[in-house]
């Protein structure tokens, strides 16, 4: 995988110097330095601004934006996909590495409730077979979850793996009930399901009898994903 840097440069080289760049984009030659050396994220400004004036391919444009999104995940995930990218590379290859699901809800309140996103954003992370293709995320915003989740995690929801109630006992999912959505961990106790704040500071939802039919599971937390700054 080429970096952001790798990619710029080749357009750079032999064509335009990094002064000449600087003085053109009003930038010092030391930013720029650090962008091709990639020990710096470009800025979305800096980008624009460099696609226009070298005409940069539309196929060079996609894979910076995928290596930008690589390069900010957290290292384990940064490891898992290297070493998939590896493989594909000997076998197969199943797609490009990289997965991308959309941010369908935030949280903000300790109550879990999700407020649904008008438009959608797309989150990726590595290729993997462990999660379905209709997976999707929520981020979390605040500090009312935690010690469970804090602020901007990004919780990857698998709603193929809902199942009867009874099967998450004790798991955390997004759970439509009154006609909203909450984000809640299940405890099944037969006749008495308990939709638990995920942080225990609040009271819980609970529903028996034939109101625990109505409740439904539309996604189960598989995967955190915690960006780094």
């Amino acid at each position: 995988m080429l970096n952001t840097g790798e990619i710029l440069e080749k357009y750079l080289k032999g064509r335009m110097s990094m002064t000449d760049l600087a003085g053109l984009l009003g930038i010092t030659p030391q930013y720029i330095s650090s962008v091709l050396n990639n020990t710096k994220r470009p800025s979305k400004n800096f980008l624009e601004k460099f696609y226009m004036i070298f005409d940069v391919m539309e196929e060079d444009k996609e894979n910076i934006e995928n290596y930008e999104e690589f390069r900010r995940l957290p290292e384990n995930f940064q490891k898992e996909y290297l070493k998939l990218k590896e493989k594909n590379s000997k076998n197969t290859p199943k797609g490009s590495g990289i997965l991308k699901f959309p941010l369908k809800a935030i949280v903000e309140s300790g109550l879990g409730l999700l407020n649904e996103l008008e438009k959608e954003e797309y989150i990726s992370i590595p290729e993997t077979d462990s999660v379905s293709e209709n997976s999707f995320f929520i981020k979390i915003y605040g500090n009312e979850l935690e010690p469970e989740f804090i602020n901007k995690d990004m919780l990857l929801m698998d709603p193929e793996s809902c199942g009867e109630l009874y099967l998450m006992n004790n798991k955390i999912c997004v759970l439509k009930h009154n006609n909203e959505l909450f984000l809640r961990r299940v405890e099944y106790f037969k006749e008495v399901v308990i939709l638990r704040c995920i942080n225990n500071k609040l009271n819980p939802i609970v529903i028996t009898g034939e109101n625990i039919e109505k409740i439904q599971c539309t996604g189960r937390v598989r995967q955190i994903i915690r960006y780094l700054e």
